[in-house]
């Protein structure tokens, strides 16, 4: 009896130890599951951001692509000729001067003043400051065209000037028939224009009018520089002639009063053709005598304390520096 009776206790006792085996194993298999359930959350954590980021760097590659396309067509259709245009200009601005950032002005005029006084302290002659004059003119054209100038207007002799004895008179005329010979085919080979802007012809000689004409008709072809000498020439006595061109035009009925204007006045002008000047250079004095007025109401001016003989490379140079430094606002 006591035998069976410890059979069935130690049957119990394994049943009982299976039956914990059974809840342990049911713990560790919801535990598992549990742990799966984390897992999978932990990587949906770890891979939406993950996701999120190739998304938005595959937009950002896309608009990438799609910006390089426009640019691309951009180019091709020539949306960028502004900037171009911008780029050419700063560098006709620098031309001749390897991209220093200096300004070259495009039309110069000169007051060449100083060869009497010049040629007395010299030579004890007046008359021979004029010869030296021509000279540092010629070497004056020269440099302007080294330096990248287009154009050189030079007052050589005034209206007012007339009024100077006949024996200084008949040694400047001379002079100028003199140097007109010499600089024509001089003009000619290094491909400058000359044109002669007179406010009053009827007082030159008509030998020297049929030589500027010849020298005007002989360079007319010529473009790669523009030389203007201004003989018989006053500023106001060129307005006045501009003005009444315009009143004739008015009278004429071809134009109303209403449409005069400042440009209409400046195309009338012995410099109609021209453009604006930049910089006026004079020696000698302080003053404009009577020289391009009109044109000179916006350049910039430049003063040498030196006679027009003695002007050299350097001085051109300098003033064009002066040029470049400063800041042409035009009112605004």
């Amino acid at each position: 009896m006591n035998s069976n009776i410890n059979d069935i206790y130690i049957v119990n006792n394994h049943v009982g130890k299976m039956n914990d085996w059974l809840v342990s194993a049911n713990d560790y298999h919801h535990i598992h599951n549990q742990s799966d359930i984390l897992i999978d959350e932990l990587k949906d954590l770890i891979i939406l951001p993950y996701l999120v980021f190739v998304c938005l760097l595959g937009v950002f590659l896309a608009l990438y692509l799609v910006f390089s396309l426009i640019l691309a067509l951009a180019v091709a259709c020539g949306w960028t000729k502004k900037a171009s245009l911008v780029a050419s200009q700063a560098n006709s601005a620098d031309k001749k001067k390897g991209g220093t950032g200096i300004i070259t002005p495009r039309h110069i005029a000169v007051i060449m003043d100083g060869n009497r006084r010049y040629g007395k302290s010299m030579y004890g002659v007046a008359s021979q400051g004029h010869h030296a004059g021509g000279r540092t003119l010629s070497n004056f054209v020269d440099w302007s065209i080294e330096e990248g100038v287009e154009v050189l207007t030079c007052y050589a002799f005034s209206t007012e000037n007339w009024k100077r004895s006949k024996e200084e008179i008949d040694c400047l005329m001379t002079i100028f028939h003199h140097y007109c010979n010499e600089i024509m085919a001089t003009s000619i080979s290094k491909n400058i224009r000359i044109r002669v802007l007179s406010s009053d012809e009827a007082p030159i000689p008509d030998n020297l009018s049929r030589l500027f004409r010849e020298m005007e008709t002989k360079t007319r072809h010529c473009n790669g520089f523009s030389l203007n000498l201004a003989v018989s020439y006053g500023s106001r006595s060129e307005i006045t002639r501009a003005c009444r061109s315009v009143a004739q035009l008015v009278e004429k009925g071809a134009i109303n009063p209403g449409d005069i204007t400042e440009d209409l006045i400046s195309e009338h002008l012995l410099t109609g053709s021209l453009p604006p000047v930049d910089l006026m250079i004079r020696t000698s004095e302080v003053r404009l005598s009577n020289f391009l007025l009109w044109q000179l109401a916006y350049s910039e001016l430049v003063f040498l304390s030196k006679n027009w003989p003695e002007v050299t490379h350097s001085d051109l140079r300098d003033a064009i520096l002066t040029f470049s430094s400063r800041q042409r606002r035009f009112g605004k």
